[in-house]
């Protein structure tokens, strides 16, 4: 981030120059020992560097995102690390009482008008007044390789949900993004919506099917904006 740039974004207010985040797949959740890890992982970002405090620990902060609300881990956080927990609006909860900054985010209670994109991040997307917006937003930035690989993770992730007298929104879905789509994966996505058999006669699709199975979805982003990283995940399951 850069220095001094102010974030409005409600997700990011808390943001320095340095921002730690752990994203739990929507199948996953929040436990007691992601916290320690992640604040494990941040101090030691912190030390791992060239110079003595080239990064001051007031330039870091620690961001925890999962579709749940990690009850238990909120709960250790009050009883044990005597935190505070502040709930300055749906879905942020603010954990006060350390040096560094540490927000909880959790998806399925954020504000779809504010945080659309992170929101509909989720294998049980089911709101079609949200799914509307959602296309409509893709519809603006169509051309833009971020938007085009999470919207290819939404519709992965909710096929079966869409398929289920849904098919008006599935077209939808797929005209959309037919311009960005490779010519097999699209064949893939169409024969998945007609016959409701399942996507991927290809490479990419097979391998987002595997990581789907393993509870590794989280994987999958990063494997759409890192080739390498897609190479290494082809390689790892012989696709």
């Amino acid at each position: 981030m850069k220095d001094a740039e102010p974030i409005h974004k409600n997700i990011g207010k808390i943001f320095r120059k340095y921002n730690i985040i752990e994203y739990k797949s929507p199948s996953d959740s929040l436990s007691v020992d992601d916290f320690y890890k992640v604040y494990g992982y941040t101090n030691f970002y912190k030390a791992d560097t060239g110079k003595v405090n080239e990064i001051p620990i007031q330039e870091l902060t620690i961001t925890l995102v999962s579709k749940r609300y990690p009850r238990e881990l909120i709960r250790h956080l009050k009883e044990v690390r005597h935190y505070t927990i502040d709930n300055p609006e749906e879905g942020i909860y603010y954990v006060i009482g350390d040096i560094l900054p540490i927000q909880i985010l959790v998806t399925n209670r954020l504000s779809p008008e504010k945080n659309l994109w992170l929101y509909s991040l989720t294998d049980t997307l089911k709101d079609m007044s949200v799914t509307r917006k959602l296309l409509e937003d893709y519809k603006k930035n169509k051309e833009d390789q971020l938007y085009q690989a999470v919207m290819e993770i939404i519709v992965k992730a909710n096929e079966n949900r869409l398929k289920e007298g849904k098919r008006d929104m599935c077209n939808a879905l797929l005209e959309l993004m037919k311009d960005e789509l490779d010519e097999k994966r699209e064949e893939g996505i169409k024969e998945g919506i007609k016959e409701g058999e399942s996507l991927g006669e290809n490479r990419i699709n097979q391998l987002i099917l595997k990581l789907s199975e393993l509870n590794r979805t989280d994987e999958i982003l990063k494997a759409a904006a890192d080739r390498e990283y897609q190479k290494k995940l082809l390689k790892e399951f012989g696709l």
